[in-house]
């Protein structure tokens, strides 16, 4: 797999400017007039007098950086450059059920290949729907390059699809729930076929959605990019990899990654970046990727990498196992009649034993439902908690007690990004 494969499994195997830029950013951080965030946390580790010998083994012990750490502490206290210019203060999204960390971040006027899909497939007008937070970045990647942007309100979708046909959009950048949500808006103001492309970012596309996204959105090319607030653009399609159904991704080279045992991907911004008020060493994302062999066939030299599932949302870790959306929704495919669904988890103590407890809410449509003892019954044979184990055979060995389904007339969830996963661990 070459020289990239070592960067997710061998820190040693860094090139000679990767390793200079990484010595770069650790003198930087630890010289730091504006912030000693990192000092202290490597001193309370015991990494308080390393900074001249730093190797790729020393960056290895040093401990991950963990979200919760930055939620800890006040945005202020961990911007590493003058606070002097224009910062936008902006928050992560608290959709996994974790409390919301904000940053100092400065507008990106570089390019954006996702963005730039837009210009290139001849789009003038585009709506922005979605976290308002994310709004003034993308607007001026569309700025600069000649495209109208207006915003459309997450909460009144309605009101979004008149403004849409007020504006004749061509162009929507959004979240795969939030597209869906608003197609039956659109379709009563606006022919859903003058749509011509589709950016979405914020939650896993399972081939399901996807083919959904297709059936809404008939004429639209749909690309979908992966990247955090924190970190920005981690990863995008090309537009092979976009007609493919939106689960292979390049990563960003200006980034330094790790991949854990878990599956889990780990950032450490290798290069330093002042748009971003708090550069990230060792940083672990909370979501989980799997690396492809080949290349894609566009050309380009970055492997390719397949999003497994974001934390909170798409993924959970339960009973030495993964519950992964996408197989989840694989399993919900053998029910024509489900609108929607939400599993929820929970770990709780029966006959003496810590066992695993789901809970299915779904929604139907007008093709109607079996019941939902049958509906468990169904789930439970096809469905896998484990690489050899069906959800069945997890309930016989006590592991798993049995699911339980509720047919609901909504599903709520919080925020902008609508996870088809609850985590109560």
């Amino acid at each position: 797999m070459g020289v990239f494969y070592f960067l997710f499994y061998d820190v040693r195997r860094m090139s000679p400017d990767e390793f200079k830029n990484l010595k770069t950013l650790f003198k930087f951080v630890l010289d730091n007039a504006f912030s000693d965030f990192y000092r202290e946390k490597y001193r309370l580790a015991g990494f308080s007098s390393f900074e001249a010998t730093v190797s790729p083994e020393v960056f290895l012990k040093l401990p991950y950086l963990a979200k919760e750490e930055l939620v800890a502490v006040p945005p202020e206290q961990r911007l590493y450059f003058s606070s002097e210019g224009f910062w936008q203060l902006a928050s992560t999204s608290g959709t996994s059920r974790q409390k919301p960390a904000f940053f100092y971040i400065r507008p990106e006027y570089s390019s954006h290949p996702g963005i730039e899909l837009l210009s290139g497939r001849g789009v003038k007008r585009a709506m922005f729907l979605n976290n308002p937070a994310r709004f003034p970045n993308t607007y001026h990647h569309c700025e600069r390059l000649g495209l109208t942007l207006i915003y459309g309100d997450p909460l009144n979708l309605r009101g979004a699809a008149y403004q849409a046909k007020v504006a004749r959009i061509e162009g929507l950048i959004t979240s795969p729930t939030l597209a869906l949500d608003f197609a039956p808006h659109l379709k009563e103001m606006l022919n859903p076929s003058e749509i011509r492309l589709i950016k979405l970012s914020g939650e896993l596309v399972t081939p399901l959605r996807f083919s959904s996204l297709r059936d809404n959105y008939p004429a639209a090319f749909i690309e979908s990019s992966y990247g955090l607030l924190e970190t920005g653009t981690l990863g995008f399609q090309c537009e092979v990899l976009a007609r493919e159904g939106g689960l292979k991704h390049h990563f960003n080279p200006q980034n330094y990654y790790e991949i854990t045992d878990e599956g889990e991907l780990v950032v450490t911004h290798l290069k330093l970046n002042p748009r971003f008020g708090t550069p990230l060493i060792r940083y672990r994302t909370g979501d989980f990727v799997s690396l492809m062999e080949e290349n894609c066939r566009c050309g380009r030299p970055e492997k390719l990498f397949i999003l497994q599932g974001r934390g909170g949302g798409d993924l959970v870790k339960v009973g030495g196992g993964l519950i992964m959306a996408d197989e989840v929704e694989k399993v919900i495919g053998h029910f024509p009649g489900v609108k929607d669904w939400l599993l929820h988890v929970w770990e709780v103590k029966a006959d003496e034993k810590i066992k695993v407890r789901l809970f299915l809410e779904v929604t139907e449509d007008n093709v109607g439902l079996p019941s939902p003892q049958r509906i468990a019954e169904q789930f439970s044979k096809i469905f896998y908690v484990g690489g050899h184990t069906t959800l069945e055979e997890a309930v016989s060995r006590g592991l798993f007690l049995p699911l339980e389904v509720k047919i609901v007339s909504t599903i709520a969830r919080p925020g902008f990004k609508a996870g088809h996963l609850e985590s109560h661990l």
